[in-house]
């Protein structure tokens, strides 16, 4: 599966700065009606979990965005909130600066 520019920018922007991160996309077949694609990056930023989205269902007729910010940008929460966060859809210099800062 190729990993949209979004997705890929993110990843390739934890490696250079040597954040682990860990590949949890999934793609689900829908027979003749296509099929679901979420990339899914995780990532630690001091002692939070963060998880990067971007996720969108493809078929015959193109793609349609199923996350915020979509197609230019990635949907991002933190993971070990025990309140729910609403997911915010942000660029990689975004993240870059407010979460891993």
């Amino acid at each position: 599966m190729k990993i949209s520019e979004p997705m890929q920018s993110l990843r390739d922007a934890l490696s250079v700065r040597r954040i682990d991160w860990e590949d949890k996309s999934d793609c689900v077949s829908r027979g003749s009606s296509g099929r679901y694609v979420i990339e899914r990056t995780l990532f630690r930023s001091g002692n939070e979990t963060i998880s990067a989205i971007y996720a969108y269902n493809e078929d015959s007729c193109g793609r349609y965005g199923l996350t915020y910010g979509w197609p230019n940008m990635v949907e991002v929460m933190p993971l070990d909130d025990i309140d729910y966060v609403d997911p915010r859809p942000m660029t990689t210099d975004q993240i870059l600066e407010c979460i891993i800062a």
